[in-house]
Parts: structure tokens; sequence; C-alpha cells
């Protein structure tokens, strides 16, 4: 049968490419809003083109509105924050 990585449910637009939308949220350790702006923004020319840019968009608007909330002054300016993680989540905020 294979993992959950070797088979695609519905969506055949995510194979096109050789990294799916979930190993660069999971690489980056990405959270929810994060994960589908990207999502979006690269299904796009596949799948829902200008409709899935304005889903990305509006989770980009949340992001902006819930900033302080979502990421503590602590972490901002942070390099080692922007350095992907190779397949290991970063810890939760």
């Amino acid at each position: 049968m294979g993992t959950s990585r070797d088979r695609q449910v519905a969506g055949s637009h995510y194979r096109l490419s050789a990294m799916q939308p979930w190993d660069i949220i999971d690489a980056w350790g990405l959270n929810f809003w994060q994960g589908n702006i990207i999502k979006y923004v690269l299904r796009a020319p596949y799948k829902g083109g200008v409709e899935d840019f304005e889903k990305a968009k509006h989770y980009l608007e949340f992001l902006i509105e819930n900033y302080d909330r979502l990421f503590p002054k602590s972490t901002t300016n942070n390099k080692k924050n922007l350095q992907p993680t190779k397949g290991r989540r970063r810890k939760k905020l």
C-alpha cells in the first residue's frame, strides 16, 4: 500500500511538482495560516486560479491582523527561526 507520501487522495495537481506543499510546510514548521498560503499559491496555476490566490490573500490578511499574537516579539528577527528544519517540526510558539 505504501505511505501517505506515495499516494494522493484527490488533488492530483499536488503531484505536478517534485515537492508537495505539505513537505514545505513540514520542513519550515509553518503554522496553519502560513501553510494554507503556501498550499493555495502553489496550486493556483493548476486548480483554482485567481480564486486560490484570493484564498491565500485572505490567510495572509489574517496573519497581518494577528501578527503580534501569532509571532511574539521574542521570535522576531531571529535568523534561526528563518531556516528550514529539514523535516523536523520547529518548537511551537
